[in-house]
């Protein structure tokens, strides 16, 4: 990839996400460090209990975020759109990843390497509080997930997943990338029952299905049945 790419993949970091809140100085240090990645479809950009080598900010595509069961199985928990920052750097306090990212399709990624976020902590302290601020978006992300799912109602608990997608999505984007299977992954619902409510909203004006993909039409209809 060319430094043109690297150039435009940080004009539009600088747009959207974590990396836009950052002081101009702040994004000019990271920049400097910065890697442009390229990922094919279904490809694992790190597993579960890997090492910490980095953080991923994603500029094109999607990334899906599976979490772990018990019996060791990757359950997909949400569908990361461009501007989404993931992979806290762990290894500041010795731990390792907690969840799988995967490339949802052909997917490109900004990254900062280990060793690299290490030299520019130990020249400026002050920038771990910007991965701090990271990692409390991504766990209000995770506690967000979770509180959707005591939603009682399978249709409420949809609906906010959904909303939350679309509240997700990348400028321009009219679709929620995510298909049914995965939407049940995520909503901890069978396959069928998801397909039967999928099917009422479309009845009902709510949203439109066409080939894996979603789209929200009426988000005040959907809003009033998750009760928000």
């Amino acid at each position: 990839m060319t430094m043109r790419d690297l150039d435009a993949a940080l004009a539009f970091a600088a747009t959207r996400g974590w990396f836009s809140t950052l002081a101009a100085d702040t994004r000019e240090k990271l920049s400097g460090i910065a890697r442009l990645q390229r990922f094919a479809a279904r490809e694992i950009v790190f597993s579960f209990g890997d090492p910490a080598d980095g953080v991923f900010g994603l500029v094109e595509g999607s990334f899906e975020i599976t979490i772990p069961r018990a019996d060791g199985l990757g359950i997909s928990a949400y569908r990361a759109d461009p501007g989404h920052w993931i992979g806290d750097p762990v290894r500041f306090d010795g731990q390792t990843r907690l969840v799988t990212l995967i490339a949802a399709g052909p997917a490109r990624a900004l990254f900062l390497p280990d060793p690299d976020l290490r030299a520019l902590l130990a020249d400026d302290p002050d920038l771990l509080g910007e991965f701090c601020r990271l990692n409390h978006l991504n766990t209000a992300l995770a506690l967000r997930l979770l509180a959707n799912l005591v939603s009682p109602p399978s249709e409420a608990r949809i609906a906010l997943h959904l909303l939350m997608q679309d509240e997700a999505r990348a400028p321009g984007a009219r679709d929620i990338g995510l298909s049914q299977g995965r939407l049940a992954e995520g909503v901890a619902l069978s396959a069928p029952t998801v397909e039967r409510v999928l099917r009422r909203m479309q009845e009902k004006g709510m949203i439109d299905l066409c080939c894996g993909r979603i789209r929200i039409l009426d988000r005040d209809a959907l809003r009033a049945l998750s009760g928000r």
